[in-house]
């Protein structure tokens, strides 16, 4: 699967964040830290920077073309 993605898109940030809550009800304490550490760290970075981050990423450059990633 090739996806591509206009320049604007790649460039803009976007604010992440739950509109409904009630997801993050069945986690457990530590799952929500990890879910709300994840979001502060990468909630700002623009999809361009997301692509960067992932694609540098052990798991990604050692998995073949269309392969799930297991970490």
């Amino acid at each position: 699967m090739n996806i591509d993605f206009s320049k604007k898109f790649l460039q803009e940030t976007y604010k992440i964040g739950l509109v409904d809550q009630a997801p993050l009800r069945n986690l457990t304490d530590e799952e929500r830290k990890i879910v709300e550490k994840i979001v502060k760290k990468y909630g700002g970075l623009s999809a361009r920077k997301l692509v960067e981050v992932s694609h540098n990423d052990v798991a990604y450059k050692s998995s073949n073309y269309d392969e799930e990633i297991v970490i």
